[in-house]
């Protein structure tokens, strides 16, 4: 009976540990990976966007995008975040929005007549990251655009 018990003890003590473990790796947003040397700050000399399929889909059942931001400083450190997860997919296109102070090139996401354009905007300690959502409209109309709002930030020195 001793014995019983205390296999049954070992079991549930397993199990708790098991489930902590899984717990942690659910839902958790990718940290922003850098270092910091001895205490100097260098600037930042380039943006990267990045996208990835995301595992989730949204609630109609499509498929959505990971867009992630890559700021490299000249120290050869960078950070790179999570900045939205989107229904559909994204592309890279030529130029810049109005505003952008960075050399990472314009982005849009799209589906089903909803979109999201992004942008960097350097600011006086950090750069902020913007995003604009616009509607699809029909030929004769023109299409609705909203304001730009900030969604993330980066530190302008690492």
């Amino acid at each position: 009976m001793k014995k019983t018990l205390i296999y049954i003890l070992i079991i549930i003590a397993v199990v708790i540990i098991s489930l902590i473990f899984i717990a942690k790796d659910r839902g958790v947003e990718t940290p922003a990976v850098s270092t910091k040397q001895d205490g100097v700050l260098t600037p930042i000399s380039s943006f990267n966007w990045d996208f990835e399929e995301d595992s989730t889909l949204n609630l109609d059942g499509q498929p959505q995008t990971s867009v992630y931001l890559l700021a490299t400083y000249k120290s050869n450190l960078s950070d790179r975040k999570l900045i939205d997860t989107v229904d559909g997919s994204c592309s890279k296109l030529p130029g810049k929005y109005e505003g952008d102070t960075s050399n990472a090139g314009k982005i849009q996401c799209y589906s089903a007549g909803l979109g999201q354009q992004y942008r960097i905007v350097a600011g006086e300690k950090v750069y902020s990251i913007e995003r604009k959502l616009f509607e699809e409209a029909l030929p004769n109309a023109s299409s609705t655009y909203y304001d730009w709002e900030r969604v993330s930030e980066f530190s302008q020195l690492r």
